[in-house]
């Protein structure tokens, strides 16, 4: 505070007594400076990825534990190899399952701060 007292007198204790550690970090300009994520990490994200397969005509094929993304979506109608009804299956993907990155965010997001930008045309010569 001593060496940038102009600075420190504008951010004043927002940050604590520090400038903030943006390390890691992308910046994004803020919309405005009262936005919500404004001083506030924003986690990585991505959109999701999901579908279903089948229906599959095979009462066999029941995944019995289904790990990371794929999951048993539902029955379906009539199988024609064990002759009984809702033994079809429809497999799910889902890849927020497997890593929460995914649905997170409708964009490519990296993990970033919101920050002001200023624009600075440097000082008036007379």
């Amino acid at each position: 505070s001593s060496q940038y007292p102009e600075l420190y007198s504008a951010i004043s204790s927002s940050f604590g007594s520090y400038l903030p550690n943006y390390s890691g970090y992308f910046l994004k300009a803020a919309a405005t400076s009262s936005a919500y994520s404004f001083k506030t990490a924003q986690q990585a994200g991505l959109p999701n990825i999901s579908g279903t397969v089948g229906p599959l005509d095979d009462g066999s094929f029941i995944l019995r534990s289904p790990t990371g993304a794929f999951y048993n979506y539902s029955a379906y109608g009539y199988d024609a190899k064990s002759e009984s009804s809702g033994a079809g299956r429809i497999l799910g993907f889902d890849a927020s399952r497997s890593n929460s990155v995914y649905g997170r965010s409708t964009t490519v997001t990296p993990q970033n701060y919101s920050a002001n930008v200023f624009i600075y045309a440097g000082r008036k010569k007379y």
